[in-house]
């Protein structure tokens, strides 16, 4: 095998497949080597994984452009071309990768594709001939031959090329460019301007067809660079960036973009304006240096605008590092200045206030919130715990920093609230006592007023005071996503769907790559039915994290699935999802593929696991709670085995003995009612459904449906029809439940053996076919 970075990758659709073995076969008659995979993975290989590597490891990665991937929204080759655009984020800005080739006239610049294919030049490969000169080409490229002298010009050319040829360009797209053009004489290429980066003019401004449309008030602000060599320089860097968005978001004629989602754009030589401005939806971005000495600190900043890479204001900044607030405090003015934003009176005393005045307590702080960002509800309970150990510190440092303690007060309610981690009595009295002690501060801070939403929506379950209490926040921190989130998930809890979509998609739109804002935006989505704008979201999983992965993907097959009605692609969608590390986890999602997919046997052999040997895993139902001995007496119900009862009342036994949680004891009663439908005592099984049914009016709704949903599963499978199917209208006439295991959604709800007991009687089709977005 050659070297590997002398190898070329071809991404192609499957209809394209002659076009793309041409190509291949050009590139190898000219000896180059090519990893496509129509000839090269056969069965046997683990193919997912065997193209991750190679696309990881190429030299060139060709993404074939036809009209017949223009016609499709989907395909794997989508992942790679995903996969490709990540990796050109850890090159330098001269590295030639991406060398896209158009085989029919499909338009560049109407071209869907990932913005990283447009900063580089494009080949359009019309026939043998120029692939026999495009794979000369590619040996330079990939270091086997010399450039010829740059003397040859854009002969050949059409206009528009050569006028593109002509203008200003980066030093990547040039780089490619040039090599191609010297020779490909019917070549069309088309480029986007990068911005040398770091000086603070920008004279590149890109061509005048090439406009995106943006919020003229909408700003990122990127991450600022360390000066500093030390990891301890670049974290306080880090944290500097994270109190300036802050800041500068608590302008609310501003839209600014949340931290996570402009952490990709961390390296400040490979930025692109343009990719920027089209992924983020901005006008214009703040980019800054920080360095510290001792105990003064020295912030440069500009703020450029996407889409001329103008600078429209830049100054410096040299204080005490006491005095990083008054910085913080005066870039935030100068940037709504810049971009005409009035502020109120209330946001101009926001920003003169100053948080703290102890320098090690903000240090901690920082630190600690920067990992909040990051944790989601399957993250370890380790990492919410060392959170919550630095904002005790900072707290230690500084026992009236009111952002320390309205932090704790999350930190310690969300532990609480998620089934996975920690819904305890413990943890509801410390979430308890971190909000008095915040009560204890006195301080109007909107912080304040989160913390107290936080605490009666996750605590409490008051919906109603959280709302109220969102909106008091709301006033000091109007871009905020996760005050946003916590609105809207506020707002669908109390039924109020149309406000909860709205500020469930404005927190998507602030921070599109905050992996709980697109999983939050695709349950509500899923929930009400709004199948199209969950499947949009498919993009967004790559290059989250696994769990978040899995998430995400589960959401956005079920929506799939119910669009397009392909179950044999949904079962392999669900079953390819990415899973922890944890075997158990692996197995579970086995399982429930093969139910999915009415394949019981398999089910069962899954479950058979010495490894499954807890009574009750984390992450299944709509509880949490996945319960390992009553799904296995399920599937011995369901394929008619003696054993059934048997294995019924061993995890009835098991269930009883659980301590559960107060608020987990609904689903246990649940898990209950099946195991005794599935020993055969109906009578029990239905008194049991009854009692948790009279119970579920006092839920929000995302608690309440799901309880709807397994009481009706259980109706169903007792011969209780008329209570089935009255569940099975609430579901279908309101939010359906958004658990794919829990076969929420109408189609899904065919899959389900519990559900499919009703399919002989015609109800069940008028009512799932009735089933309409809300």
């Amino acid at each position: 095998m050659s070297e590997p970075n002398r190898a070329v990758f071809l991404s192609y659709a499957s209809q394209d497949a002659d076009a793309a073995r041409r190509i291949c076969e050009a590139l190898r008659g000219a000896g180059v080597e090519v990893w496509f995979d129509q000839s090269e993975l056969r069965g046997g290989d683990a193919w997912d994984q065997k193209i991750r590597k190679q696309i990881k490891e190429c030299a060139l990665f060709v993404p074939i452009i036809s009209a017949n991937t223009q016609a499709r929204r989907e395909g794997y080759f989508r992942l790679e071309w995903r996969l490709a655009d990540q990796r050109t984020h850890l090159m330098s800005h001269d590295t030639p990768f991406v060398v896209p080739v158009v085989i029919d006239d499909t338009r560049d610049h109407d071209a869907r594709v990932p913005e990283a294919f447009l900063a580089v030049q494009w080949t359009r490969l019309t026939g043998s001939d120029t692939a026999a000169e495009f794979a000369r080409r590619v040996r330079i490229l990939v270091g086997m031959d010399e450039a010829p002298p740059a003397a040859a010009t854009n002969n050949g050319l059409p206009p528009a090329a050569a006028r593109s040829a002509r203008a200003p360009r980066s030093r990547r797209a040039m780089i490619v460019g040039a090599i191609l053009l010297l020779a490909l004489g019917t070549a069309a290429a088309t480029f986007i301007w990068r911005r040398p980066v770091g000086s603070a003019a920008a004279t590149h401004p890109p061509p005048a067809d090439s406009a995106i449309a943006v919020d003229a008030k909408a700003i990122a602000i990127l991450p600022f660079e360390s000066s500093g060599s030390s990891a301890d320089s670049a974290d306080f860097a880090a944290g500097i960036h994270e109190e300036i968005v802050t800041a500068v978001g608590r302008v609310a004629a501003l839209k600014v973009i949340g931290r996570t989602s402009v952490l990709p754009y961390a390296d400040a030589r490979n930025r692109n304006l343009r990719e920027i401005a089209a992924l983020l939806k901005v006008a214009s971005v703040v980019e800054g240096t920080v360095r510290r000495v001792g105990n003064r600190v020295k912030i440069a900043v500009q703020l450029v605008d996407t889409r001329t890479s103008r600078q429209l204001w830049g100054d410096s900044y040299e204080r005490e590092l006491t005095d990083v607030f008054a910085i913080q405090s005066a870039i935030a003015r100068e940037v709504a200045a810049r971009l005409s934003a009035t502020l109120t009176a209330g946001e101009r005393a926001l920003l003169e206030q100053q948080p703290t005045a102890s320098v090690a307590a903000y240090e901690l702080f920082l630190q600690a919130q920067r990992l909040r960002t990051e944790l989601i509800a399957t993250s370890p309970l380790a990492e919410w715990e060392r959170a919550v150990r630095l904002t005790e510190e900072a707290i230690a440092a500084d026992p009236g920093f009111v952002q320390a303690l309205a932090l704790a007060v999350q930190l310690q309610t969300s532990m609480y609230w998620f089934p996975s981690l920690d819904p305890s009595p413990q943890r509801y009295e410390l979430a308890g006592r971190a909000l008095a002690r915040l009560r204890g501060a006195g301080s109007s801070a909107p912080e304040v007023a989160f913390a107290e939403a936080y605490f009666a929506s996750q605590c409490e379950r008051n919906w109603a005071e959280s709302i109220r209490q969102c909106e008091k926040a709301l006033v000091g921190m109007p871009n905020d996503s996760h005050l946003l989130l916590s609105a809207g998930f506020g707002y669908y809890q109390l039924g109020r769907y149309a406000e909860s979509a709205a500020f469930t998609t404005r927190a998507y739109e602030l921070n599109p790559l905050w992996p709980q804002a697109a999983i939050n935006l695709a349950g509500i989505s899923l929930t009400l039915r709004h199948f199209p704008a969950v499947a949009r979201l498919r993009e967004r999983s790559a290059g989250l994290p696994v769990e978040a992965q899995a998430l995400l993907g589960r959401l956005v097959a079920t929506a799939e699935y119910e669009i397009g009605g392909d179950r044999a692609r949904f079962v392999r969608a669900f079953a390819e999802l990415p899973v922890s590390r944890e075997k158990a986890a692996e197995i579970v999602r086995a399982y429930e593929a093969a139910l999915l997919a009415g394949d019981w046997l398999s089910a069962a052999k899954h479950l058979d696991s010495p490894q499954l040997a807890e009574t009750v895993l984390p992450g299944g139902g709509g509880g949490g709670r996945f319960a390992v001995g009553v799904e296995r007496a399920f599937l011995a119900y369901l394929l008619k085995e003696p054993k059934a009862a048997t294995m019924a009342a061993e995890a009835e036994k098991q269930l009883s003995a659980l301590q559960a949680e107060p608020r987990e004891r609904p689903f246990v009663r649940l898990l209950l009612a099946r195991a005794a439908a599935y020993r055969g005592d109906s009578t029990e099984a239905l008194e049991r459904a009854r009692q948790v049914e009279t119970e579920a009016p006092s839920f929000g709704t995302l608690d309440r449906i799901n309880l709807v949903n397994e009481v009706g599963r259980i109706y169903a499978l007792i011969g209780a029809r008329d209570k089935a199917f009255a569940c099975l209208r609430e579901l279908m006439t309101g939010p359906s439940a958004p658990n794919p295991g829990g076969f929420g959604p109408p189609r899904m709800k065919r899959l389900d053996p519990c559900w499919a007991q009703l399919s002989s009687d015609p109800r069940f089709d008028q009512i799932l076919k009735e089933a309409k977005p809300l």
